[in-house]
This record gives C-alpha cells, structure tokens and sequence, in this order.
C-alpha cells in the first residue's frame, strides 16, 4: 500500500481548475487508475471519507481542505488479501455450517434459528468475496481466464444458500441441518483448494 500526502499549499498546485472536493476525489482518482493504482481510501483534514461522505461533502471547497492523504494499492495487490482472508475464514464457515447443523439435530431448536443467522451472513461474506475477487482477477489478468471449477463451485453456493434460506423459512429444521452439513459445508470445504491455486 502506498500513501500518498499533499498539504494546503500543495493541494492549490496540485489540482489547479478543481474547485471542490468532488472534483478533486474524481482527479485523484483518474490518476492512480491511469497508474494502475486504486484508490483504497481518502482523507481529508483527518476525516477518513466513506462513500456517503463523498457524496455528502462533494461540494466543500477547496480552500476549506487543509491536508489530503490518499491510500492506493495494486489490483493484484487486494486481490491477493482477498485471497487469504477468504481462505482464512472457509475453513470456520464450513464448521459453524456443521455445528449449526448439530444444533438442529439435538434439538435446541432456538439456539440453532440464532446461530444459522450468523452461519449465513458468514457464507454470504465467503460468496460476494469469491465473485469480487473472481471480477477483479478477469479485469486484471485477461490471459488467465477464472476456471470452471471455480465458477461451478460459486454457482453451487449461490443454489445452497437459496435451499438454506428456503427451508429455514418453511422450519423445515431436518432438511436445514442436512443441507447444512452435507451441501453448503462441502461447497465451501471444496472452494479452499481452487482459491489456492491463485494464491502467489
């Protein structure tokens, strides 16, 4: 990751024709992107900005920004942290996807409704993980195309979690605890070995 810093007089030369802090987000931007850069985070006047912030505070004027720091890093770079952190937490979801299932079985059944919630934020943080990283990686390596494995393994979750959501909603806790322990825990179990082959 690279930070990079500008003071107030810096900011007046640097973004010459900006005259608002929209503007100079969009300059910023355009420039690291051209440098094969992305813009992780932006802060300003030590305020780091979130999205929201961005838009709320797009029409501030320049002259009101003090000091602007700007964090970028490689594609390759967050695809990579990506990468780990998703192997890091599959191992986790595909036990609490059995553990869950336990639950159901021994019939705590309040116990189990509270903790499938989690099991499934969990599996939907593992799934928008897996497609991002899967888009990042097709936008930045167009000469090595995902596998098929990988993306029938994704389509597989994708159809797991839906059955899941369905069969909690109908209480159908034998069904639930079987799909959890027999088909969303090995999706996840099988998607471990296909995320380490783009592992560097």
């Amino acid at each position: 990751m690279i930070k990079t810093y500008w003071t107030k007089p810096e900011i007046h030369e640097k973004f010459v024709g900006c005259h608002t802090l929209g503007e100079v987000i969009k300059n910023i931007e355009a420039e690291f992107i051209s440098h094969g850069e992305v813009v992780c985070y932006i802060r300003v006047n030590g305020l780091v900005l979130k999205e929201e912030d961005e838009k709320k505070f797009a029409n501030s004027k320049l002259e009101e920004i003090n000091e602007l720091m700007v964090q970028t890093n490689a594609p390759k770079n967050l695809i990579q942290q990506a990468l780990q952190s998703a192997l890091e937490y599959l191992p986790k979801a595909q036990a609490a996807c059995i553990e869950c299932a336990d639950l159901y079985r021994s019939g705590e059944i309040k116990e189990a409704q509270q903790f499938f919630q989690d099991v499934v934020e969990g599996c939907f943080w593992v799934l928008d993980t897996v497609i991002h990283m899967r888009g990042a990686h097709e936008n930045t390596n167009r000469d090595e195309p995902i596998s098929q494995e990988w993306i029938q393994i994704e389509k597989k979750i994708v159809s797991d979690l839906k059955e899941l959501l369905i069969s909690s909603e109908k209480q159908d806790h034998i069904l639930t605890a079987d799909l959890l322990e027999y088909e969303m825990s090995t999706g996840l179990e099988a998607m471990i070995p296909c995320l380490r082959k783009y592992q560097e």
